[in-house]
């Protein structure tokens, strides 16, 4: 059951990932450009990577602690966190 759900996630994963970007190095060739357009870091994914950092840190973390086994009232911090991550980017999105 461990391999069919990583697969599930893994494998589509990959092909967006890998189509993704070889669909923008082929425009990039075509155009033969250096770059294809500037990337900026809006305030809301700024956020969301150091929401996503604490969440996989905390997780391990918790891992570490448990004998490699999250607990099920783990997930309440989950939810917890989700829940403080909305409020942050709502607030940040509607204060810029």
């Amino acid at each position: 059951p461990d391999m069919a759900t990583t697969g599930c996630f893994a494998g589509p994963s990959f092909n967006l990932l890998v189509g993704t970007g070889l669909g923008f190095l082929s425009l990039q060739r075509k155009l033969d450009m250096s770059y294809i357009s500037p990337v900026t870091l809006t305030p809301s994914i700024r956020i969301g990577f150091l929401f996503i950092l604490i969440n996989c840190s905390s997780a391990i973390i918790c891992g570490m602690f448990c004998k490699w086994e999250i607990p099920h009232r783990y997930s309440y911090v989950f939810f917890a966190m989700y829940a403080v991550y909305i409020f942050v980017c709502v607030k940040a999105v509607f204060l810029t």
